[in-house]
C-alpha cells in the first residue's frame, strides 16, 4: 500500500485496529506519497517505540497535524516525541 502512489490524493487516513505492526509503520513511514496526509489513525494496533519513531524522521509527512494513537504499545517519551512533532499547526 504505502508504494501506491493513490495515497498522495488521501488527507485522512484511519488504518485503527487494522493489526499493523512496527513493520508497517515502518514501511507507510517511507512511503513518498503521503504529502497531503493531515490525519493519520493507528490507535489498537500493535505499534511499539520501534516502529512508532520511524514517524519522526518520515519527510513526506510534512503536513500531519493529527496522530491517533491510543492503545499502542508506546513508552511515554516516545508519545510524547510524536506528540510535539505531530501536534496542529
Amino acid at each position: 500500500m504505502s508504494r501506491w502512489q493513490g495515497l498522495a490524493q488521501i488527507r485522512i487516513l484511519k488504518l485503527n485496529s487494522n493489526r499493523i505492526g512496527d513493520e508497517g509503520v515502518r514501511s507507510l513511514a517511507r512511503s513518498n506519497y503521503l504529502t497531503n496526509l493531515i490525519e493519520l489513525d493507528l490507535s489498537e494496533n500493535p505499534i511499539h517505540d520501534a516502529g512508532a519513531l520511524e514517524l519522526l524522521s518520515a519527510a513526506s509527512l510534512t503536513n500531519l497535524t493529527r496522530l491517533g494513537m491510543p492503545n499502542l504499545g508506546l513508552t511515554p517519551t516516545t508519545r510524547r516525541a510524536l506528540q510535539t512533532r505531530f501536534r496542529e499547526k
